[in-house]
């Protein structure tokens, strides 16, 4: 069963039992009020009657000849009844009821048949009615004559509508109450089939672009407008799909970077090989030793393509402890001076006396090595590189600066990036892979720190990188 059968199936049955309920609930609140409105104007009958009584009282005290013949009685009420209606019509601006004709029988009220009247004493016993009296609920009205009860006019309450024209009211209002009861849920049908479409529409869209991508088809756009969550997650599937269309460009790129990186190495080693078994070339220790740093050169690569791989894992292993980072740098400049030296650099140094930091020291040495081989790889002869130490806030902060050649703007945020090199001065003939800069970010990111590449005051590039401190005694 589909999602928008389900809601469909769901507001539906949510709206029958309301709607039921609230049918239910006013026809039982109805059928309450309307026995109490039957009630109450049986109450201004008998009050109508009482009002007789009580002048027929002041003519015939003690309601002699009501006694001696009790259909005078009942005559009486009928006129009560009707007077009482001729009232009520007047004040509802209808026509006076019609006059009684002589000879005609008292009847009934028009409407409604009189209910049973029983006259009490003042002391509520019976003078005409049922003798077993009207009940402990009964209404009534006290007769009063000049502010004195003489007696009282009592009918049993309604527990039931007993007129036809109560009962026939009650059947019309039940009626129309059913059948706006039936209308109401047919609309609530209505809105549910529309509500569901509208919150699965996005649903399926989202469910065709996340079997498009089950099937590798990354290229992909969810245009759903809202600002609710199917809003979020179509936004985030696109996004997804964007992401993924990137990995899988950088993928074959990477792939493709890979291969030409080991196939040049490989193509030098088969050419020098094939020359030497040609006898081209004369196998010397010459030809050893070149053959010895293509070798070497091919083992670099591989083991920094390992290193890079396991860092984009997460899988590399780092052991931090408490070490002198200034000492460190310090070592690394000495280290790496007489290839400055050979390559005509200046090296210019800006290192505190000691600066303690905790971290990986294997790792930070493989940093401070790769940039420091990086900037002596790609700047020209007589130029100049800079490395400054120093602390930036809560951050042990290590500048490489260079000189000419620099680095395009476009080309600034693409440094860090698997097998990257700019194109014209910064190439394959200074013998780098163009992963130095993408190791050393990982190991950066791994300290909790950040790496960023900007141009250089000097005319070249400028690589910062910011360490946090963490547990550092700086002297």
């Amino acid at each position: 069963m589909s999602i928008q059968t389900r809601l469909v199936f769901s507001l539906s049955a949510l709206a029958l039992a309301l709607v039921l309920g609230i049918v239910l609930l006013f026809q039982w609140r109805f059928d309450r009020g309307l026995l109490d409105y039957v009630n109450a104007q049986q109450q201004q009958q008998l009050q109508a009657v009482s009002t007789e009584l009580a002048q027929r009282w002041r003519a015939d005290p003690g309601w002699t000849e009501l006694r001696d013949e009790p259909r005078r009685f009942h005559r009486l009420l009928q006129q009560a009844l009707q007077r009482d209606n001729g009232d009520r019509q007047e004040a509802e601006d209808g026509p006076p009821p019609r006059e009684q004709a002589a000879g005609d029988e008292p009847g009934p009220a028009r409407g409604r048949r009189p209910p049973p009247v029983l006259l009490l004493d003042a002391s509520h016993q019976v003078l005409f009615g049922p003798r077993e009296g009207p009940g402990p609920q009964a209404l009534e009205a006290a007769v009063d004559v000049d502010g004195q009860v003489v007696g009282y006019v009592a009918t049993p309450r309604s527990s039931r509508l007993q007129q036809d024209i109560d009962r026939q009211f009650r059947r019309d209002q039940l009626r129309t109450l059913w059948l706006v009861g039936g209308v109401a849920l047919l609309l609530a049908i209505i809105v549910a089939v529309l509500l569901s479409r509208y919150f699965t529409r996005p649903l399926r869209q989202l469910s065709r672009a996340a079997h498009r991508l089950t099937q590798q088809q990354y290229d992909i756009e969810v245009d759903v407008e809202r600002r609710d969550e199917l809003g979020t997650l179509a936004r985030d599937i696109s996004e997804l799909s964007r992401t993924l269309v990137q990995n899988t460009t950088a993928r074959q790129r990477w792939f493709a970077d890979i291969s030409h990186e080991l196939r040049t190495p490989l193509a030098v080693l088969s050419g020098e090989i094939d020359a030497v078994l040609d006898g081209v070339r004369p196998l010397n220790r010459e030809r050893i030793v070149s053959l010895q740093q293509e070798v070497a050169h091919l083992q670099r690569l591989v083991e920094d393509l390992y290193v890079l791989a396991r860092a984009d894992l997460g899988a590399l292993q780092y052991r931090k402890t408490p070490f002198d980072l200034a000492a460190l740098v310090r070592e690394r400049i000495e280290a790496a001076m007489p290839g400055f030296t050979q390559a005509g650099l200046q090296l210019e140094r800006q290192l505190p006396d000691a600066l303690e930091l905790l971290g990986d020291e294997d790792r930070l040495q493989q940093l401070v090595d790769n940039l420091l081989t990086n900037s002596r790889r790609y700047t020209r002869a007589g130029g100049s590189v800079r490395v400054a130490l120093a602390t930036r806030g809560k951050y042990a902060e290590l500048t490489v600066e260079d000189s000419a050649p620099g680095v395009p703007d476009a080309a600034l945020p693409k440094l860090f990036d698997h097998l990257f090199r700019v194109d014209d001065a910064r190439n394959r003939a200074t013998g780098g892979a163009g992963l130095g800069l993408a190791i050393g970010k990982r190991i950066v990111e791994a300290h909790g720190g950040q790496i960023s590449a900007t141009h250089s005051p000097l005319g070249g590039l400028c690589v910062s990188v910011r360490l946090p401190l963490g547990m550092v005694v700086q002297s």
